[in-house]
């Protein structure tokens, strides 16, 4: 059973709008359309929003692991060495990451 108020008042720029959505004459349809239609966009209004903090979150996250990345690289002196076999610095962070992988 649907719940309903038999007098609203509503300005007259809605009214216009109501208007642009009677179908067959009928306004109290046309109001009810507008009203899910709102709560409908405020909920797609929350779920943007929070999209848009994941996605700041995640470009933090990628711009801190680029700088980290380019700081590893310095620290590694990687460019300046063809051959990482040869890499005293990459060489010890191979066996540091080793030890600390497999000591529980």
């Amino acid at each position: 059973m649907a719940n309903y108020r038999k007098h609203i008042t509503i300005s007259e720029e809605a009214n216009s709008i109501v208007e642009k959505y009677k179908v067959d004459n009928k306004y109290s349809e046309a109001v009810e359309h507008l009203i899910v239609m709102g709560d409908y966009n405020n909920q797609l209004g929350s779920l943007i929003d929070r999209n848009n903090k994941l996605l700041e979150r995640l470009m933090f996250k990628v711009s801190y692991i680029s700088d980290l990345l380019e700081q590893f690289y310095s620290d590694m002196e990687i460019e300046k060495v063809l051959n990482p076999k040869n890499n005293k610095a990459l060489q010890k962070f191979k066996t540091n990451r080793d030890k600390l992988k497999y000591d529980d």
